[in-house]
């Protein structure tokens, strides 16, 4: 059969009754995907270049009906100009394996944006009903789009229309859309966008929730500026070799607390929930302040301290006075807890250090499970993966100290 391409809801319109004129603005012809024989179907063009498909006796969604305008030897190509005068045309193929015939594709179909405006932030969601949660929060500058073909193929797309452009991509919360973060963000890269932030969804790990499972407020409080972050690839690292007995040449490790906290290294802290991980993390900070008691009857060099917590200031406020932790010695943020990948988490711990001054001997994370994700921490796969990046900013700090705070068994 060959495909026919169609421009416009008239000229599909005509291809199943030619002659037919618009009523109320729509063209009506009977449904391809439910083979209706009543007239029910409304087909119109969208202002912002899209199509209109709407089945009104079946409720047939807009995919199945494309799929059933290929087998009918259609497809739809239509031309977009996006305000950065991008113009790009897209060919919805619509097609599936278990139609028997002309599997679709998407390599190199465009990137579809709805609610474009000039000056709008334009999120890329990993499904539709996601895409249309973001456009639902009726969010001001907001545009929307989703990956062509789904997560898998989140790379795969056209994303020129992107140039030049602010781009926030929120992919489903598990490892997959992690994955399709990866791939889209550097796609958006690759085509000119100017900004490329990633969305970090509070939730639980690998809950597979995306932008559809919160509600406007969410989705307002989720693509908050302040909230975004601005996604960086995360770079090649060089691996070098050396002579296994030059290593005995290398000083022996420096202990910051001698048998706990050890320069360059990482050290963990677990212990089950309420049990003071947090109020012992104060009293080492109390001791290694200047004039500052012994710590469990060891003396301790004055070390400043980046603290990356997830209590609130109030709660801080009290451990500093009990422990008459003095001022200016120790900074600890006062942002919420993102959980995140702990590549990025390890870039945004370096990107700190080096922000505020880069003279830190102990970098603290209170606790390892609120900044970085993890599918299941009592896995021991799982937990090494999301160790390894922080194992390599250790490396990366052979002065300093990383000591994590953890909660034993919180998962079981």
């Amino acid at each position: 059969m060959t495909t026919q391409f169609y421009h416009s809801a008239e000229s599909i319109a005509h291809h199943y009754r030619p002659g037919v004129r618009p009523e109320s603005g729509y063209f009506k012809i009977p449904c391809p995907a439910h083979r209706g024989d009543d007239f029910n179907l409304h087909l119109g063009d969208a202002q912002d270049g899209g199509l209109i498909l709407k089945c009104w006796s079946a409720d047939c969604t807009f995919n199945e009906i494309l799929r059933a305008l290929q087998v009918d030897g259609l497809a739809i190509k239509r031309a977009w100009t996006y305000p950065n005068d991008k113009v790009v045309t897209r060919i919805d193929r619509g097609g599936s394996k278990d139609m028997g015939r002309n599997p679709g594709t998407t390599k190199g179909v465009e990137l579809l944006i709805t609610n474009d405006s000039k000056d709008a932030l334009i999120v890329i969601t990993e499904g539709e009903s996601d895409r249309d949660a973001v456009l639902s929060a009726a969010l001001p500058d907001v545009a929307a789009a989703c990956f062509v073909g789904g997560a898998k193929m989140s790379g795969e797309a056209d994303y020129g229309a992107v140039e030049g452009r602010r781009v926030a991509i929120w992919p489903d919360h598990d490892n997959e859309g992690a994955t399709a973060l990866l791939a889209a963000a550097r796609a958006c890269k690759a085509a000119g966008a100017a900004h490329v932030f990633a969305v970090d969804y509070v939730g639980e790990p690998d809950s597979k929730q995306g932008a559809a499972d919160l509600n406007s407020f969410g989705i307002g409080l989720a693509l908050n500026s302040d909230q975004l972050r601005e996604w960086v690839d995360a770079p090649r690292r060089d691996w070098q070799w050396r002579d296994l007995g030059t290593f005995a040449d290398i000083p022996a490790a420096t202990h910051l607390v001698n048998g706990l906290l050890i320069e360059g290294n990482i050290t963990l802290w677990y212990a089950p929930v309420k049990t003071g991980k947090s109020r012992l993390l104060m009293g080492l900070l109390a001791a290694m302040s200047p004039g500052g008691p012994q710590f469990c009857g060891m003396d301790l060099a004055d070390t400043r301290t980046l603290l990356f917590t997830e209590e609130p200031p109030t709660a801080i406020g009290e451990r500093v006075r009990d422990f008459e932790v003095p001022a200016g010695m120790h900074m600890a943020n006062e942002a919420s807890a993102l959980a995140m990948q702990a590549d990025d988490f390890a870039e945004e711990v370096y990107t700190a250090y080096q922000a505020n001054g880069g003279d830190f001997g102990l970098v603290a994370v209170d606790t390892l499970s609120a900044f970085v994700s993890n599918s299941d921490w009592n896995d021991y796969a799982a937990t090494g993966a999301a160790m390894s990046p922080l194992r390599q900013l250790a490396r990366s700090l052979p002065r300093v100290a990383i000591l994590l705070l953890h909660h034993q068994n919180k998962g079981g």
